[in-house]
């Protein structure tokens, strides 16, 4: 295998998170990183070097650039490390692909309110507000997928748009099992099933992860 051309360092916590999905694409195409895995006390630390004060971040060259946001690190992996059609081979299809990805914002915002809520009427509360979050989510997927004559969510192929959705359901059964309903939503889970047991995705996803839909 010849030596990459650029060193990357992905810095989070010891969690999958928004750090997650940029694991995935180097896993998917291959390329090796380090894996750094911080805690709240190191962070602390690290926090001010960060662009926008959040995690992830990542480090090329051994910080000659270096990036922040989740979603910003993802597009930029999936259009320097994938083929010419990894984000879309149109503008159209780059654009359907990119809001499949930032979709994803609409249903990890209300598990982040979940998981802050200060009270059991406040829990409540984001845990509706969480409910008919996936149901759009999940339904707007499904209604996707069913029309489409492709197994992805471009026609041509596989997209950061289908590792997004991946990690999205992925985290939906961690959460709740319930939440994917063989029967109402029978095309997402084909395409989480085809996606957990892609050959550049398994060995790391069984590594790494657990099933309860499966």
């Amino acid at each position: 295998m010849p030596e990459p051309k650029h060193t990357y360092r992905l810095v989070y916590f010891d969690a999958e998170g928004r750090g997650e999905p940029v694991r995935l694409l180097f896993t998917y195409f291959g390329v090796p990183f380090e894996d750094v895995r911080l805690t709240k006390e190191e962070w602390a630390e690290k926090k001010k070097d960060a662009p926008f004060e959040t995690a992830p971040i990542l480090e090329i060259d051994g910080g000659k650039k270096v990036l922040g946001d989740s979603l910003a690190i993802s597009r930029f992996l999936a259009k320097t490390l994938g083929s010419d059609g990894f984000i879309g081979k149109t503008k159209s299809d780059a654009a359907k692909a990119d809001a499949f990805v930032y979709s994803s914002v609409d249903v990890f915002m209300p598990i982040y309110l979940v998981h802050m809520a200060k009270s059991d009427e406040e829990k409540v509360n984001a845990m509706t507000f969480l409910d008919t979050a996936v149901a759009r989510y999940l339904r707007s997927i499904e209604k996707h997928l069913k029309a489409h004559e492709s197994p992805y969510v471009l026609s041509h192929g596989i997209t950061w748009a289908d590792i997004y959705v991946l990690f999205v359901v992925h985290t939906l059964e961690n959460l709740k099992a319930e939440y994917i309903d063989k029967d109402e939503y029978p095309h997402v889970l084909a395409h989480y099933s085809k996606m957990r047991n892609h050959p550049k995705l398994k060995d790391y996803i069984e590594e790494k992860w657990q099933s309860k839909i499966l």
